[in-house]
């Protein structure tokens, strides 16, 4: 992953921090966070992350990454449970590499001022 190569070339104490404004809707050949049953629910999404997780190896320890949730027509659409599960999904997809990680819901709108608390 691009990212965490990036985080592990910098040397010295202070990292910075990765930010991702997403709708956090995956899909490429093999997957569709829209349409996958492992994300129909908080339960099975924290299940599904952490397999995930284990799979991809990324390390991320001592990051502090902000998820900034940005509500697309593609999330409008989407049922209650799997809204959820999306949430549950990438908070554990991160905690399981070792992020410092926090799920803002208002996206950039709060990026100011969660950075000010969340970094220090």
């Amino acid at each position: 992953m691009l990212a965490e190569q990036e985080f592990h070339s910098i040397a010295g104490p202070s990292k910075g921090v990765l930010i991702v404004l997403s709708d956090f809707i995956h899909e490429n050949k093999d997957i569709d966070f829209r349409r996958d049953r492992r994300l129909s629910d908080r339960i099975t999404a924290k299940s599904f992350a952490t397999e995930i997780a284990h799979e991809m190896n990324v390390n991320f320890a001592g990051i502090p990454v902000y998820l900034g949730m940005l509500r697309s027509r593609e999330f409008g659409a989407l049922r209650k449970g799997q809204k959820e599960g999306l949430q549950e999904f990438w908070t554990e997809y991160f905690k399981h590499s070792g992020a410092q990680s926090k799920l803002v819901a208002d996206g950039p709108g709060l990026l100011e001022l969660t950075l000010k608390t969340f970094c220090q």
